[in-house]
C-alpha cells in the first residue's frame, strides 16, 4: 500500500494534477483501492520526503489556549442529552471552571428547564462559591434574553452580582470546553 500510494502521488504531481493526500486517496478510490485514512497518507508521505513541513504556516492563534486566569473568573454552563436503560431520556447538565475545567457541578434532570438550571447553578455556588460571569448558550432554561424574554436564571445571576453573558446563536465552539466535556462523559457513561 505504501509503494501504491508512493507512485500514485508522484503520476498525479508529474501530470500537473494536485497530488496530496486527498487527492491520492480519491484516485485510488476510483480505481477500487480502499487506502488508510488522510492522516496515515500524510504520514507515508512526509516519511518517504515527498512532504516539506512549513511550521510557519501554521496560524500563530493555535498555540495559544484561552482559558480564564483565576478560578470562579468564568463558568459555562450546559445540558446534554442522555438514554437511560430503559430508553427514557434525561438532561445531563454540566457548570464547568473554564480557569481549571473543574466540573463544578453536574445534575441529571427529566429536561433542561429553568428549575433543574437554577438547581445546579446553586448546588455549584453552594459549594465553590460565586463566579464572576456565567456563560451560556441562547437556550431558554438558561438566557432567553436574545430571544426578548427575561430568564429566570438570569435575574438570579444577576442579583448575585454576576456577569451573565451568552455565545453567538447557532456557534457551539463558544462553549467548546463544555461540548467536549460532554463528549468526554458520554464516552465515561458508554
Amino acid at each position: 500500500m505504501r509503494d501504491l500510494l508512493i507512485f500514485t502521488r508522484k503520476s498525479l504531481e508529474d501530470s500537473g494534477w494536485d497530488h496530496g493526500a486527498l487527492s491520492a486517496i480519491a484516485k485510488l478510490d476510483r480505481q477500487g483501492v480502499k487506502p488508510a485514512a488522510a492522516s496515515t497518507v500524510t504520514r507515508i508521505f512526509k516519511a518517504a520526503g515527498m512532504v516539506i513541513p512549513e511550521p510557519k504556516k501554521r496560524p500563530h492563534n493555535t498555540y495559544l489556549r484561552f482559558n480564564y486566569a483565576e478560578p470562579n473568573a468564568c463558568w459555562q454552563i450546559d445540558g446534554t442529552e442522555w438514554k437511560l436503560a430503559d430508553f427514557s431520556k434525561v438532561v445531563i447538565l454540566q457548570i464547568i471552571d473554564d480557569h481549571s475545567r473543574l466540573a463544578v457541578a453536574t445534575l441529571v434532570a427529566k429536561s433542561e428547564s429553568s428549575e433543574s438550571a437554577m438547581a445546579v447553578v446553586n448546588m455549584a455556588i453552594e459549594r465553590h462559591g460565586v463566579p464572576q460571569r456565567f456563560l451560556s448558550d441562547n437556550g431558554l432554561a438558561f438566557n432567553p434574553t436574545r430571544r426578548g424574554k427575561r430568564g429566570v436564571l438570569v435575574e438570579h445571576l444577576k442579583s448575585m452580582g454576576v456577569e451573565p453573558m451568552t455565545g453567538k446563536p447557532y456557534k457551539p465552539t463558544t462553549q467548546g470546553k463544555n461540548e467536549r466535556f460532554h463528549h468526554t462523559l458520554h464516552t465515561f457513561l458508554r
